[in-house]
């Protein structure tokens, strides 16, 4: 439904004076700005409905997860982010999480890649400095939290933004790690969202993070064991950004839990958002540290994302080519994608249609280049190793060439006849005389052929009853 209002017609909704108008606006370009479509990406069209309805009810229906075609770029050409920025200062608390969660889709997109146009224009528009004034000051701890979410995904692989927000006297990382023990578990999962948004690839801050105190693993232990997917796949993420800060368990333990916890979803999982997310997430971590798109690896990854490609959902199989694009580059997956590929070339297809913007590993894609499929592929889909039988002409023996050679020269007479328009006796003749050579030597070598064959068998007679006697002797020496 967003799409068919277009970008347009949303940012003069965010500009008009209706409230249910900026909400509408904030929720269709927020959508746009993930484009979820497919059986699971429905998200947008009930927003839309239901803004109608009761506008409190937005906050708990909006989307979870990126997908691959987001309208970022055209949302910022647009000159639609000034006004959502303006929108913070709105009195309606649906209203402000709204825009602040489309501010969020619009810094950062699949596999955690920072769109830094966007990001200046929210810290050129003072977004940044009301984005800490409700961090701070607001009275809801949701409005707090997704603050500083927010805040973390524009701080995102921008140095100057990240430096901006470090100099606001207001703002502490001693806040966001508070928030890690409410009483709403949306809130503490979310924190835990925000410190992995501001630790994500940056040493920096993950060492001021852990001077401020630092998060413990066991905050991360209910949601981790939680029969609440979004809640697993969320911690699971967490816990492998931040494990270099949590000191009560051992840095490859931790990865490995939520590693194993991620891919076990993307085996296990039939809701499409969920599956979106995590392989989001593994798109995330895949070029993170190293060490981990090993691990990733090492527990079948692969084979899990290659079968999201053919899901129905757009955005579950835009976000699995995205995260196979990054593991690409490890070279034992990208032997592994190659297996996949070269027994199912759809699949590379697939990728490089949703890996415009991103990069599949040049290796990869040369020796893709120059596979060349099998001729002959046995029933269960593997390719033949067994030679084709040779046809019996390629069986004659070396002396019957000879007859072959019988009728060659009429032939050439005749093309040198048609070549030249004429042909002389004196070459005639010489042609006759080879040829009449060439028929003795044939009929000679078919001779001592065959004669050759006569005292090869006489031989072999011999040879057997030499042979035969001599086994009569051997058991006669026995016997005495």
């Amino acid at each position: 439904m967003a799409a068919g209002i277009g970008v347009q017609t949303l940012i003069e909704f965010v500009s008009s004076m209706s409230a249910s108008l900026h909400l509408i606006g904030s929720e269709g370009l927020g959508a746009l700005a993930q484009v979820r479509s497919g059986p699971g990406g429905g998200g947008s069209r009930r927003v839309a409905f239901s803004l109608h309805l009761d506008t409190n009810t937005v906050s708990s229906l909006h989307p979870c997860s990126k997908g691959p075609k987001s309208q970022q770029s055209q949302i910022a050409t647009a000159n639609g982010i000034q006004p959502m920025v303006r929108l913070l200062k709105a009195e309606s608390e649906a209203l402000v999480l709204s825009v602040i969660r489309c501010l969020r889709y619009l810094s950062v997109g699949v596999g955690n890649v920072p769109h830094h146009k966007n990001q200046s224009t929210v810290s050129g528009s003072r977004g940044v400095k009301l984005l800490v004034a409700l961090m701070v000051h607001s009275y809801s701890e949701e409005v707090q939290v997704e603050s500083a979410y927010t805040l973390g995904c524009i701080a995102l692989g921008n140095s100057d933004t990240m430096e901006e927000i470090h100099n606001h006297p207001d703002f502490s990382y001693v806040r966001i790690l508070k928030m890690m023990y409410a009483a709403d578990s949306r809130v503490r999962v979310l924190a835990g969202s925000a410190l992995a948004a501001f630790a994500y690839n940056s040493i920096q801050q993950q060492r001021e993070i852990a001077d401020h105190g630092g998060v413990r693993f066991h905050c991360f232990v209910p949601f981790l064991r939680s029969d609440n997917e979004e809640y697993r796949c969320n911690a699971a993420y967490q816990v492998v950004v931040l494990a270099r800060i949590i000191p009560d368990e051992e840095q490859a333990v931790s990865s490995a839990v939520g590693i194993k916890l991620l891919v076990d979803i993307l085996q296990e999982s039939r809701n499409d958002n969920i599956l979106a997310t995590a392989a989001d997430y593994i798109a995330c971590l895949a070029h993170t540290r190293a060490g981990v798109p090993s691990a990733i690896v090492s527990v079948n990854a692969i084979e899990f994302l290659c079968d999201m490609l053919l899901n129905q959902s757009e955005q579950v199989r835009g976000n699995s080519a995205i995260a196979l694009s990054y593991l690409s580059f490890n070279h034992a997956g990208e032997r592994q994608l190659l297996n996949r590929c070269r027994n199912d070339p759809y699949l590379m297809q697939v990728m490089k249609f949703y890996t415009k913007r991103s990069k599949l590993s040049p290796s990869f894609c040369g020796r893709m280049e120059t596979f060349q499929p099998p001729r002959s592929v046995r029933s269960d889909g593997r390719p033949s190793l067994v030679r084709a039988r040779p046809p019996k002409e390629d069986l004659l023996p070396v002396a019957m060439l000879g007859m072959e050679d019988a009728h060659w020269p009429p032939s050439r007479l005749s093309e040198e006849g048609q070549a030249t328009g004429r042909t002389s006796q004196a070459s005639r003749t010489s042609h006759l005389s080879r040829g009449s050579r060439r028929s003795r030597a044939s009929r000679q070598s078919r001779g001592s052929f065959q004669s050759g064959l006569t005292l090869q068998a006489t031989q072999l007679s011999l040879d057997t009853r030499g042979t035969q006697s001599s086994l009569q002797d051997m058991v006669l020496v026995d016997e005495a």
